[in-house]
């Protein structure tokens, strides 16, 4: 069995600054050729730590992917350590002087490697990976930059992996479905009888704010593909129009789709998201293609001159209510001559709540050309951002289930 483990170095890891996000797409990556990581370590920017770390890896694992301290900072230590524990001189790698991708300033270091080891390009920075062997285990050295590293492993360290460990992978098949509107209970009751009908699949949950990424996975050996894709059309069965892609599209890129199929186009009038829809649907290349105006109408004013929100309207249900969200989005839908349009008006907190419209309220605005409709939904985590975001996703998928049908 390959004994694989992965290692984060740097202060602001183990301060909580900021969340390790590099080692668990490592693992999921390794997870996909066959190779599961056994343990995952974080280490701050100390030579001697992390050469005890690398000393206690090497004793037991038969690889290992370590990320961050190859940059030319006094804190970044990991070209130190690894000449320490591994008494090998830091050499002058000539490829990386002659490459021109390392800026005079910065050459000295970051054109340093450990004798008798491989160099590993990093086609979008300056600090070259590298990687050498300690006591008989493969040892991966990877910058902490995530868009650096993961084009790195794509590019490099897979091949690599496959190429230095092929008789000891064990290759996973894998689907992944984006979830939305419900909850991972909600997903397991309708999928309670899933272990009995595919015994050999393993159904993961992750929830990333605010979806659930859902993930079918199996050892290739005692399951086939066309096996795999029978349990993932019975999932999509009974999760429906919950799905939001069968793939790894967001929701964003997923209206693009239909909303392209359908030779439509949506324009937004937000007010609680404030802009936030926006900004997520501009995310996706092409998005002018379908998506010709915007405008975060905040004030009742906005709402009533921009718009053509009645004041009779406002005076009798205020700004959060289900026909301010109709009204606002029919008139931008008329400003915009869009296909579609959506509104969001709500209280996100953390003041301005009522009894009646509580923090966390939103009603929201479909326009279409058969008509209006609206929906009122309360869902509240505490966080501004995050019912800001909620509130969001919850409009999307709204214009995107009647895209559906």
């Amino acid at each position: 069995m390959l004994k694989v483990e992965i290692a984060a170095t740097g202060n602001e890891l183990i301060k909580g600054q900021i969340a390790d996000a590099n080692s668990p797409w490592i693992a999921e990556q390794l997870r996909i050729i066959g190779a599961n990581a056994s343990r995952i370590h974080t280490v701050g920017d100390e030579a001697d730590a992390l050469g005890d770390l690398l000393r206690e890896i090497a004793s037991r694992a038969h690889l290992a992917l370590i990320t961050g301290g190859l940059g030319s900072t006094p804190d970044d230590v990991t070209l130190r350590a690894v000449a320490d524990c591994s008494g090998r001189r830091l050499v002058s790698n000539g490829e990386a002087n002659r490459s021109g991708s390392v800026s005079p300033r910065t050459a000295p270091k970051q054109a340093l490697v450990p004798e008798k080891s491989t160099l590993l390009p990093n086609p979008l920075g300056t600090a070259p990976g590298f990687c050498l062997s300690l006591n008989g285990c493969l040892f991966v050295f990877l910058p902490g930059v995530p868009r650096e590293m993961k084009q790195m492993v794509t590019d490099s360290v897979l091949p690599l992996i496959r190429d230095q460990f092929a008789d000891r992978l064990r290759p996973v098949l894998t689907q992944r479905l984006n979830v939305f509107g419900l909850t991972e209970s909600g997903i397991s009751q309708r999928l309670e009888e899933f272990p009995r009908l595919y015994p050999t699949i393993e159904l993961g949950f992750r929830f990333v704010f605010p979806r659930i990424h859902l993930s079918l996975s199996a050892d290739q050996a005692p399951t086939s593909p066309e096996e795999l894709d029978r349990s993932k059309r019975w999932v999509l069965k009974k999760l429906g129009k919950n799905v939001v892609s069968a793939a790894e599209e967001t929701m964003p890129e997923v209206l693009g789709y239909l909303l392209r199929e359908n030779g439509g186009s949506i324009s937004l009038a937000e007010s609680c998201t404030g802009g936030l829809i926006s900004r997520r649907i501009t995310g996706v290349a092409g998005s002018s293609d379908y998506f010709p105006l915007s405008a975060v109408t905040y004030s009742n004013r906005t709402k009533k001159e921009l718009l053509g929100v009645g004041e009779s309207t406002l005076q009798q249900h205020g700004a959060v209510h289900e026909k301010t969200a109709e009204e606002m989005a029919e008139g931008m839908r008329r400003l915009a001559e869009s296909t579609y349009a959506l509104s969001t008006t709500g209280i996100a907190g953390p003041g301005g709540g009522t009894p009646d419209k509580p923090v966390g309220t939103v009603c929201i605005g479909l326009a279409t050309p058969e008509g209006t409709e609206s929906r009122r939904v309360h869902w509240d985590s505490g966080d501004r951002r995050a019912n800001q975001s909620f509130f969001a996703e919850c409009a999307m998928d709204l214009l995107r289930r009647r895209l559906l049908g």
